[in-house]
């Protein structure tokens, strides 16, 4: 896993990533990040592992980018002093994570309490998805969906393919919904990424699935796949996969 990690941060750096400068590897699970920012005195480290019988993934990136005076037993006006002294450091590095998810910590590395960012990604590694297709939605109700197929990835039907909403009916009468499945809207054409039984498919906000205009690498991607899967099933070669490449970041909608 590590020798795919640094083949992945080495051709990161080959294409002239301004941010990535290098890195070296710390221990079986981490590596520490040389970026834009080191020569500030900033420190980075991409944490990974493996989850799930290797199904999924996680990388953990961590950013330490300034040191905190913290005292035991500090005073009110000591610890007010700490907060500006916080935003102060937030103020001056804007540009190093305003276009992350990270959220904001603090990191201990003996004697000191420094101020670190943290964003954390989850991947599926593996293709799990029953049917894959592109289509318009020609019908809904609030429990059935049914698509026009334009293009199919996997899956084993032709023109069009009915799916659940993922809704359910309560002894009431009302529909109840849950918040991880994808809110479709009728006339538009999608990339879609079902799962469940044949008679049951249901797409997932934390799949792949979206508006079709708005998933042109996703599509391109695909076509890799069936290419690769084509030409295993011909002998011609092994229809393997890197990992990232078309595995599934499950913090992007």
């Amino acid at each position: 896993m590590q020798e795919r990690i640094k083949n992945i941060l080495n051709q990161v750096i080959g294409r002239g990533n301004p941010f990535l400068k290098g890195f070296q590897v710390e221990d079986n699970r981490s590596l520490e990040l040389k970026t834009a920012w080191s020569e500030y005195d900033h420190r980075t480290w991409l944490e990974y592992e493996l989850l799930n019988d290797n199904q999924m993934v996680t990388i953990k990136i961590a950013h330490i980018f300034g040191h905190l005076e913290f005292k035991p037993n500090m005073s009110a006006e000591d610890m007010s002093e700490l907060n500006k002294q916080l935003l102060n450091l937030l103020r001056m590095n804007v540009k190093s994570f305003q276009t992350s998810s990270a959220y904001l910590g603090i990191r201990y590395m003996e004697p000191n309490f420094f101020a670190s960012l943290h964003n954390t990604l989850i991947f599926l590694s593996k293709w799990q998805d029953e049917d894959i297709f592109s289509g318009e939605l020609i019908e809904m109700d609030g429990l059935t969906l049914k698509f026009k197929v334009e293009r199919l990835w996997k899956g084993e039907f032709k023109d069009e393919v009915s799916m659940a909403t993922g809704a359910i009916r309560s002894g009431d009468g009302f529909l109840l919904t849950s918040m991880c499945d994808y809110k479709f809207a009728l006339g538009r054409k999608y990339l879609v990424f079902a799962h469940g039984s044949k008679d049951k498919l249901k797409a997932s906000k934390c799949s792949w699935t979206g508006k079709l205009g708005e998933r042109g690498r996703f599509t391109d991607e695909l076509d890799r796949l069936k290419l690769l899967e084509a030409a295993s099933q011909e002998g011609k070669a092994a229809a393997t996969v890197d990992l990232f490449r078309s595995g599934r970041n499950l913090t992007t909608h």
